[in-house]
């Protein structure tokens, strides 16, 4: 499983993230847990993955 967290927003690079993802290996499994953190905001995205890692799978990506 891949779980997706990004800065990019509702722009387009989420779409061809997936692309590239699933021409590479299309039986992966791609969960978007969000794509609005604050643009570069390490901090923000920090404290998502440590309250939210523990809700997948271990071995997600």
């Amino acid at each position: 499983m891949i779980v997706l967290m990004t800065d990019f927003g509702e722009s387009e690079y989420v779409g061809v993230m997936k692309g590239v993802i699933f021409s590479a290996c299309p039986e992966s499994q791609v969960v978007d847990l969000t794509h609005s953190i604050s643009p570069q905001s390490v901090r923000e995205g920090a404290w998502i993955l440590l309250n939210d890692y523990k809700h997948f799978p271990q071995g997600t990506v």
